[in-house]
């Protein structure tokens, strides 16, 4: 099993999603930005690695969620959202084709990974 960090990171009702590029796995799926957890990690520092290499941005994990176990055809994850303040304010993609702050309901329209969906459900059910 993989276990995989995302950020949320929320303001003014609108949360930070990053568009995955033509040669990533899932390509121009919509994500919470992140990525592994390296085996010498917390999410918490992995989350931070991620995106100063993903957005190259700062962020500061603030709680973290229950992992979220999912299985997709070729792989296994656990999933664990850090909400997240961001620091930076400009952001740099590296990897993803694009970013955008998208709405709750921005976000039920989008094509995001079914994970990243159903962890979503979660956090908002549980608030």
């Amino acid at each position: 099993m993989i276990k995989v960090a995302c950020a949320i990171i929320k303001n003014n009702n609108h949360y930070l999603l990053a568009k995955r590029s033509a040669s990533m796995e899932h390509p121009e799926h919509w994500e919470f930005p992140g990525g592994k957890i390296l085996s010498h990690e917390s999410a918490k520092q992995a989350i931070m690695r991620e995106i100063k290499e993903e957005l190259n941005a700062l962020v500061r994990p603030i709680k973290m969620e229950e992992p979220l176990h999912w299985v997709y055809p070729n792989k296994e994850i656990e999933l664990i959202a850090v909400h997240c303040e961001l620091l930076s304010k400009k952001i740099e993609l590296t990897e993803h084709a694009a970013w955008q702050w998208m709405t709750a309901e921005e976000l039920e329209d989008c094509q995001l990974l079914e994970a990243d969906r159903a962890l979503f459900q979660q956090i908002t059910s549980s608030s």
